[in-house]
């Protein structure tokens, strides 16, 4: 006997998915294929953005240190900075290029598109790894790494070598599968050669022992890689790489050369172990030097978040307070353009997606542990190559792209939380025939808003 139908008026609805659900959904196999197909379309307009203009003075430098290894002068003989490690690296590529051709015409060519093909391997790694956090993530993390890493110059210098291996070693330590011991010797491998590109990396080894230390201390192991053994392993991959390098290096010199000039890169004052102590200071200095107010603003947030761990209404009014502040960062890359400052448009806009990304992690409920690993990573790059360049703060920009790649689904995870959230809670105060006040719930953060834009800007 058919159950009999019921009259009464439905009070609910049936659950749906909020617009932010419907944007950033999981990709199937066609939308991969488009996501990937966008990904090429950029690696394009990089290729024929290559063919014009040109870099700055130190593009012809990238290429010429290999270069001169590979026409008889020896390192730290015949070069005295530490930056002539990364040539190890870029020598095989050199050597292909001068066998093929004969010379060195058209050197600084080849290495932007050199540069380009090794970043559309990445961007589609990137793109394929990120892709379980939604569509809309992972393509728009993916062109911020490929669109922006090199910033002003598309060259496989030491740079962008050093990115695409620190980000190597992240995607084989978090691969979809459980790490094994290959993981562990080929992440070993690709820290070396981060570090041969920037060699103060090396002190995130000293950190990452001291880690594994007091994990095994506390008899806690957040992620494998925090492991007595995993680490030995890694420890292997780096020790095959550096036997490599003194196998290159030992061809061209003696063990006894080698130990009588190496000391002789750490006599200048740009790279002595003093001078690098001091960076630290250095690098505080210029950051509040040239960004005060907005780091300020930035650092007092982050830590009031902390603090005051808000939820409900609380987390909606910081929310708004952080879009505020990364409103006012993003507006001084238009003042920098107008003023003509590199300094100011190049770092404001990756900073200012790393900071609202931090903020969204702190502030979501559902935290991914491998994306806030990743945002380290790029602060920690950013501290340590601005640190060891004189360039300090401009260099290290560069570091904001790892944060910026975890930042976007840090971001859009808070607001598919916020979006859930207001649904929900228009459903208990009357079901699918509830009324909200959608003007006094979003002028409720004003106040907050109108606070932190004036301190913004009159720092500006």
């Amino acid at each position: 006997m058919p159950k009999e139908l019921s009259l009464a008026p439905r009070t609910e609805e049936p659950p749906r998915r909020t617009w932010f659900t419907k944007m950033n959904f999981v990709p199937g196999k066609r939308g991969t294929l488009i996501g990937l197909a966008v990904v090429f379309a950029a690696a394009g307009l990089l290729l024929f953005n290559s063919f014009y203009g040109i870099g700055t003075p130190d593009e012809a430098f990238y290429p010429i240190l290999p270069f001169r290894f590979l026409r008889g002068a020896r390192p730290f003989i015949d070069e005295w900075h530490v930056s002539q490690l990364s040539a190890f690296l870029q020598y095989p590529f050199v050597k292909l290029f001068v066998g093929l051709t004969g010379s060195a015409d058209g050197i600084i060519l080849y290495f932007r598109a050199l540069f380009i093909l090794v970043q559309l391997a990445f961007s589609c790694l990137v793109f394929l790894r990120m892709k379980k956090n939604g569509f809309a993530c992972a393509l728009t993390g993916t062109l911020l790494f490929e669109l922006f890493a090199a910033e002003c110059t598309l060259s496989l210098d030491y740079y962008t070598l050093s990115l695409f291996a620190i980000l190597a070693v992240w995607l084989v330590l978090f691969s979809p599968k459980k790490p094994g011991a290959a993981n562990f010797v080929f992440a070993g491998a690709f820290f070396a050669c981060a570090v041969l590109a920037e060699p103060p990396f090396v002190i995130v080894y000293v950190f990452w022992f001291a880690a594994v230390v007091v994990s095994a201390a506390l008899r806690k192991r957040p992620h494998p890689a925090l492991a007595l053994k995993p680490f030995a392993l890694i420890t292997a991959g780096i020790a095959a790489v550096a036997a490599v390098f003194f196998a290159w290096l030992f061809m061209r010199m003696t063990p006894s050369e080698f130990l009588a000039n190496f000391f002789n890169v750490f006599r200048s004052g740009e790279y002595s172990v003093h001078t690098l102590g001091v960076g630290y200071g250095n690098y505080a200095q210029s950051l509040l030097r040239d960004f005060s107010w907005t780091a300020g603003a930035a650092a007092v947030y982050i830590a009031a978040i902390i603090i005051d761990r808000g939820r409900g209404r609380r987390r909606l009014m910081w929310t708004y307070a952080g879009l505020t502040i990364f409103a006012v960062m993003m507006l001084m890359t238009v003042i920098g353009s107008v003023k003509n400052s590199n300094l100011l448009s190049f770092i404001s806009p990756p900073f200012a997606v790393a900071f609202m990304g931090l903020a969204a992690y702190i502030l979501s409920e559902n935290r991914k542990k491998e994306l806030l690993v990743l945002w380290i990573f790029g602060l920690g790059y950013t501290v340590t190559v601005a640190v060891g360049s004189e360039s300090m703060i401009y260099a290290g920009s560069y570091g904001f792209v790892f944060s910026d790649i975890a930042s976007v689904p840090m971001i859009f995870g808070l607001c598919e939380e916020l979006s859930v959230r207001r649904r929900d809670k228009k459903r208990r105060r009357g079901g699918s025939f509830a009324r909200s006040n959608p003007s006094r719930d979003a002028f409720r953060p004003v106040p907050v808003c109108a606070a932190v834009l004036l301190v913004c800007v009159l720092g500006i």
